[in-house]
């Protein structure tokens, strides 16, 4: 879900526009147009688990939210070097090919995945796409 939730904020970032929609933006197309398959496992020649990870002890707030003046230590796991295969079903014929690669690129930039992202202020996450497949079906 992670993946499916970048490229849906990568689109509202962006805001490109559909060509002749009048002004029309593919933001609501990535949101009801698009569906990550399954689950990424991410790997690094071999599976990434607790034992593999580096893992970062931070003061974080206890329910969540900031200014709340609770503090608990908690561990998050780290992967400085990873990677996975993500499929998508693309269900909106608006949503080309170069579309979609340029979505994809921008949000492995600029919103990334998981905590301490750069959509929220943070250097974790950032991904970078690098080999598309195509396939097409019919229903």
């Amino acid at each position: 879900m992670a993946f499916k939730l970048n490229l849906d904020s990568a689109a509202f970032k962006l805001g490109m526009k559909v060509p002749n929609r009048r002004g029309a933006m593919y933001k609501g197309f990535f949101t009801s147009g698009i569906i990550c398959d399954h689950d990424v496992p991410i790997a690094n020649g071999s599976a990434l688990t607790k034992d593999s990870a580096d893992c970062r002890l931070i003061s974080a707030h206890a329910n969540g939210r900031r200014g709340s003046g609770s503090r608990v230590p908690r561990r998050f796991p780290e992967f400085p070097v990873w990677h996975g295969i993500a499929e998508f079903t693309i269900l909106d014929d608006i949503i080309t090919p170069e579309v979609f690669e340029t979505h994809m690129k921008a949000g492995g930039i600029i919103v990334g995945v998981g905590r301490f992202r750069p959509e929220n202020g943070g250097t974790n996450g950032r991904f970078r796409a690098t080999r598309y497949e195509w396939e097409n079906f019919e229903l």
